[in-house]
């Protein structure tokens, strides 16, 4: 199996470089390395796998921060684990804000 890296940095996005694997898989990291993306997922496998990372920690504020191929999703902010119903209740408080 072929290991090679693709790597490229992105100066149009801040800082961001991103890394795509021979499996596919693509990964968003800020200057200190850490998963980050703003305007999307910072970690896309290629078997569709999504996460989406702010500074290191899993969190998205329009949606789940892990979507599954299988359908399965997970809401995360700020790096700690919401429920559905959590998440809905903080989106909720922000938005009567």
């Amino acid at each position: 199996m072929d290991n090679t890296l693709t790597s490229w940095h992105c100066n149009k996005m801040h800082g961001i470089h991103v890394t795509k694997d021979d499996h596919g898989d693509i990964h968003f990291h800020n200057e200190q390395g850490e998963h980050h993306r703003l305007d999307g997922p910072a970690a896309n496998w290629a078997d569709g796998t999504r996460f989406w990372f702010r500074n290191g920690k899993l969190h998205r504020n329009d949606g789940p921060a892990i979507e599954w191929p299988s359908g399965g999703m997970e809401w995360w902010q700020e790096g700690e684990l919401l429920t559905e119903v959590e998440f809905n209740v903080c989106q909720s408080l922000r938005s009567a804000g």
